[in-house]
C-alpha cells in the first residue's frame, strides 16, 4: 500500500522534501512508515530529532483526520501523514 507523508517547515528543509510516498506492506501501522522514513532519510536530521525507532517527541505526526498518531495505529492505503517540528522559544 502507498502512503503519503508532508512535511512542514525545518523538517522539510532538513530533509529536502516536502512530499514524499511509501510502499509498505499491509497490513501497515504508524511504526512501519516511521522505520521507512528512517531507513531513506537517516542522516539528514540533527541527532537529536530521533528516538531508537522514532521521531523524538518534538515531532508530531498528524492524520489527514488531524488526529496525532500513535506507533501502533492502523494506517489506510492512501492516507497522508503530516509531520510538524514544535519549536519553543522566546
Amino acid at each position: 500500500m502507498i502512503v503519503a507523508v508532508r512535511f512542514h517547515g525545518l523538517l522539510a528543509e532538513w530533509l529536502k522534501v516536502e512530499r514524499a510516498e511509501f510502499i509498505l506492506d499491509e497490513p501497515a501501522r504508524f511504526a512501519d512508515l516511521l522505520a521507512a522514513i528512517h531507513t531513506r532519510f537517516h542522516g539528514q536530521t540533527p541527532k537529536q530529532l530521533w528516538g531508537e525507532k522514532a521521531f523524538a517527541r518534538q515531532v508530531w505526526a498528524l492524520s489527514s483526520k488531524g488526529a496525532r498518531l500513535l506507533p501502533d495505529e492502523a494506517l489506510e492505503p492512501g492516507q497522508v501523514i503530516s509531520f510538524y517540528l514544535m519549536i519553543g522559544g522566546g
